[in-house]
């Protein structure tokens, strides 16, 4: 008998010690033990979630059936089938919860978020709403509309969808401010920031700048948003200044995310 491994010597050393003192049964014992030992090398084939990532499309297929994922589309890529099918376990032992409905959806959607009814005005007990990040889904409403029919299947039966919101994110954005100013001020106040950006690689840059004649007591530019461009492909900078002609007790800038560029004079 060797050490390890699956060998004829080690199947047919388990065997009971009544079945080994049987010839005839002891022959087919032999018999089996070596057929399964020749196809030691397929044992891999019968691995399931360890293997999902280089399952191919048609075995997904075929295992969403056998598993019951109800909420499947054939129409799905193949990353989107291979996320499906490892919510679908989560999703199965929480049917008909928030959470349930979330990780069916961000198999899908990564960024869905599921407002409960007492989160927002005007909601009803036993309904919520859905907000759903399509970006880069290049409007396709037929997918969007089979993904919604579907929901049925991992929702409790006594839930209602209130609204279905759809977010865009920009992949760029570039925000000014300016201002000049006369005369005597005790504060002034700007603040510039982008929205939201797409990630990963979405770029965004702030600027703001100011001028001033008279006299000030506190100068304040603040510039924010440019850190929402998210690693790691992401850009994201501030330029802000300041032209000041007169007396200035005090000149503040703030700048929050990506590299950044400050200038003032007097």
């Amino acid at each position: 008998m060797s050490d390890k491994g699956l060998t004829r010597e080690n199947l047919l050393f388990i065997y009971p010690k009544a079945l080994r003192e049987d010839l005839s049964l002891m022959a087919l014992g032999s018999v089996s033990a070596e057929a399964l030992a020749a196809r030691s090398a397929e044992i891999g084939q019968i691995l399931i979630y360890p293997a999902i990532d280089t399952l191919d499309e048609g075995l997904l297929d075929i295992l969403a059936y056998d598993f019951k994922v109800d909420w499947w589309d054939p129409e799905y890529s193949l990353e989107e089938k291979r996320r499906t099918m490892k919510e679908s376990w989560y999703v199965h032992k929480r049917l008909g919860t928030a959470g349930a409905v979330k990780r069916a959806i961000r198999a899908i959607y990564p960024d869905t978020a599921v407002e409960p009814w007492f989160k927002y005005e005007g909601g009803k007990p036993y309904h919520f709403r859905l907000k759903i990040n399509i970006t880069g889904d290049s409007g396709d409403r037929e997918r969007q509309r089979r993904l919604l029919e579907r929901i049925d299947f991992y929702k409790s039966l006594r839930d209602r969808v209130d609204e279905v919101r759809y977010v865009l994110m920009p992949q760029k954005a570039h925000a000014v401010a300016g201002g000049a100013f006369l005369g005597a001020r005790r504060e002034i106040r700007t603040a510039v920031s982008v929205p939201a950006l797409k990630p990963p690689g979405g770029r965004a840059w702030a600027q703001a700048y100011g001028g001033l004649r008279g006299s000030c007591g506190r100068l304040a530019v603040a510039v924010g948003g440019a850190q929402r461009a998210r690693p790691p492909a992401g850009q994201g900078g501030a330029v802000c200044g300041a032209r000041v002609l007169g007396v200035v007790q005090r000149v503040a800038v703030a700048v929050r995310g990506g590299p950044t560029m400050g200038s003032g004079s007097e």
